[in-house]
């Protein structure tokens, strides 16, 4: 039974957001966080694109954790409202998280959906963006969606390298260099990145809700066979 009002004495919920292109492994780092959230109590949303919400599935289907979907559409824009409704709920809720991750969709661009965690019990706790290192160059040259996965990367407080393993070393090294031209936050390395380090951060500069514009640069398509 959710409770009336979270009490001004308990301590903020840090809301941290993974992010990242389609495929970049966000999916499989959020499940590695469900099974060993160093003893964290978890709140985890899901937003998938699609109205089938494949992400969410593929979470419950390995972890006995409960998962929340927002499913068709992208909450840095049209489900922004549906979003901060989810997030009060977790907030007012009798056993409140002691943290709430959000996996935005790999088309969001995760420092808009990071802006929440300015809202009233609530705490900046980081943008975590996903990066995999075979196509990473590859996605940024692409004229339709190179300038999201830039703007993906340019917003992050902390970069995580995955599919090293798929490239030489030289590719993997080039890969980093693309990286730290577009942005200055720390690069780690995905195979074993700690869950302290994910869920430890703690931005210095907050993100300002009223100040975030929105546009609708994607559409949405299901097929039922």
């Amino acid at each position: 039974m959710a409770s009336a009002a979270r009490s001004q004495h308990q301590p903020a919920i840090p809301i941290t957001v993974i992010g990242g292109y389609l495929g970049a492994g966000k999916t499989t780092l959020l499940n590695r966080l469900l099974q060993n959230p160093g003893g964290r109590r978890l709140g985890v949303i899901v937003n998938d694109f699609g109205a089938v919400g494949v992400d969410a599935k593929l979470l419950a289907a390995a972890n006995d954790t409960g998962v929340i979907n927002l499913p068709n559409g992208c909450v840095c824009c049209t489900l922004g409202r549906d979003l901060f409704e989810t997030l009060v709920s977790l907030r007012d809720a009798e056993e409140a998280p002691e943290h709430i991750v959000i996996e935005a969709s790999g088309v969001a661009d995760p420092a808009v959906t990071a802006a929440w965690g300015t809202a009233a019990g609530f705490e900046p706790g980081g943008v975590i963006v996903l990066a995999a290192a075979d196509s990473i160059r590859r996605q940024l040259v692409d004229k339709y969606v190179g300038g999201e996965v830039e703007r993906q990367l340019a917003g992050a407080d902390l970069i995580v390298l995955t599919k090293a393993d798929l490239c030489s070393g030289s590719e993997r090294q080039t890969a980093c260099n693309v990286i730290k031209s577009i942005s200055q936050s720390a690069l780690v390395d995905g195979s074993d990145v700690p869950v302290d380090v994910v869920l430890g951060l703690r931005p210095s500069e907050r993100f300002d809700v009223a100040s975030v514009e929105h546009d609708n640069r994607y559409v949405r398509w299901s097929w039922t066979g």
